[in-house]
């Protein structure tokens, strides 16, 4: 009687200090991911993605935390529920970084997704099981253990296949654009932050890995567990962090405007000089097409205007509503949108028009191409391809 008192004393779910902080990182997730999701300002689509994203992360780290304090245990149905989530953070994290990049949701999404949604067939059996203990018309499916046993390592290792592809991916994905690129976009902000998402995303996805192996080298203990989760807290508090310290991040641009206002207060330039000054700038745009240079700076285009880098900046600025870099990427998209749309540029390659009209690598000029019309060059000179054929399958019908 007094050794069952004793086990059931031992058995008693219980928290220790790192569980405990785990859970209030957790709890404070799901505070950020709400606020982030309601959050007004911005990128809408990409704060709500990157909102879902922490309530993953938070979500996931109260199951660990009710599987160490021994409450899953306890409480059976607590089992399974986010053991699908590993097929979310990867195409989750991509999808991110892309809408981030380029204003609008890509195509294709549903492919992303195929993994995830085949776990989830996959594991409501068990959730079916755990929740209401295996009832007589489910029950055949549990007899063989050891197939079962195999089919869950097969879908680890799946996961963390899945993991490190993606991983793999993001750090692909930003490194195509360089260093010089991100400053002549303006987005130096913006590409620090993206970098660090892929490298916190790539931490949680190689511990993630590094604890499985230990698993099945029987080499695990509590501390490697628990570095999953460090992880995860990390990501939620560096999310919060930067969204204090950097608001244009969650906020997009809008905030800037002030900033932009109070810059130029001391200005020389008077009203009506503006209006001259901008008619002889897009003048110089249209006829002289300086943006044709991938190396075209503010400082050379302020020279072929004859003002100074701040009086042309300030022009930009206030007169058109757009930064030095959105007004470059303007005229040259609008380029290519004429050579896609010209009979006569049919066969030349997209990669062939990106260098034409001045950039230097294919990832920014799809980037900035899809932000500015809403779909990618490719889509864009398919469309035109079939508005061609179909002005022409009705001239010929004019005929019959």
């Amino acid at each position: 009687m007094l050794i069952n008192i004793v086990l059931d004393t031992l058995l008693q779910p219980s928290f220790d200090k790192w569980t405990s902080i785990f859970l209030v990182a957790a709890l404070q997730g799901v505070f950020l991911s709400l606020i982030l999701y309601r959050h007004q300002k911005g990128n809408r689509t990409a704060n709500r993605m990157l909102s879902l994203i922490i309530a993953l992360y938070s979500i996931t780290l109260i199951s660990y935390v009710a599987y160490w304090t021994g409450y899953s245990k306890v409480y059976e149905w607590m089992n399974g529920w986010t053991d699908a989530f590993p097929f979310l953070f990867g195409p989750l994290t991509y999808l991110y970084v892309r809408v981030l990049e380029e204003g609008v949701l890509p195509s294709g999404l549903k492919k992303h997704f195929i993994l995830f949604w085949l776990s989830v067939a996959f594991l409501t059996p068990v959730l079916i099981k755990n929740t209401f203990g295996t009832p007589a018309w489910i029950a055949p499916l549990f007899r063989n253990e050891v197939a079962w046993t195999w089919m869950f390592r097969v879908l680890v290792i799946i996961q963390n296949v899945s993991l490190c592809y993606y991983g793999a991916l993001l750090l692909r994905k930003l490194s195509t654009a360089s260093k010089s690129d991100a400053k002549q976009n303006g987005e130096t902000v913006k590409r620090k932050w993206l970098t660090k998402v892929a490298w916190f995303y790539n931490g949680f996805a190689w511990a993630y890995l590094a604890y499985w192996v230990l698993v099945w080298t029987n080499l695990i203990k509590v501390e490697y567990d628990y570095s999953i989760s460090f992880a995860m807290t990390a990501f939620i508090y560096m999310t919060g962090y930067l969204g204090f310290r950097q608001p244009e991040i969650f906020n997009g641009t809008d905030h800037l405007k002030k900033e932009i206002e109070a810059k130029y207060t001391r200005s020389t330039l008077k009203p009506e000089q503006m209006i001259l000054l901008k008619d002889r700038l897009i003048q110089l745009m249209e006829e002289k097409k300086p943006f044709l240079d991938s190396e075209l700076k503010i400082q050379q285009l302020s020279e072929l205007m004859g003002i100074s880098t701040h009086q042309l900046s300030q022009l930009i600025n206030e007169q058109l509503g757009l930064s030095y870099p959105e007004f470059i990427h303007k005229y040259r998209i609008r380029e290519a949108e004429r050579l896609l749309s010209d009979p006569n540029f049919a066969e030349t390659k997209i990669l062939s028009i990106a260098f034409d009209v001045g950039y230097s690598n294919k990832a920014t000029f799809n980037s900035a191409f899809k932000k500015l019309t809403g779909m990618s060059p490719v889509e864009f000179k398919r469309n035109k391809s079939r508005q061609v054929l179909r002005v022409v399958r009705t001239g010929t019908d004019l005929f019959l």
